[in-house]
């Protein structure tokens, strides 16, 4: 399981405030990322897919230095497992 955040883009070619999600295992588990605060709500799912899978970056521009919340999830079904809304990333 990958959830990646990128917040400014770099020389090789990684777009800035842009989601991923990876998920390298077939075990009937998918991955979902969130990043969101009271102005946005970005998403990121690898569920329904067949692994391994690298979902494309979920990209749009975004006000600098705004704080979010990040959140990963393993999904199954309607079932979901998450690490809470404890991790803070930034534009």
């Amino acid at each position: 399981m990958l959830l990646h955040w990128n917040a400014d883009p770099d020389s090789f070619g990684t777009p800035g405030d842009a989601l991923r999600a990876r998920d390298g295992g077939a075990d009937g588990w998918g991955v979902k990322g969130t990043v969101f605060n009271a102005n946005v709500y970005r998403e990121a799912s690898a569920q329904g897919h067949s692994s391994p899978y690298t979902i494309p970056w979920k990209t749009g521009d975004l006000t600098e230095g705004q704080r979010l919340t990040l959140n990963a999830c393993l999904v199954k079904g309607s079932e979901e497992v998450c690490t809470g809304y404890t991790h803070r990333v930034y534009s």
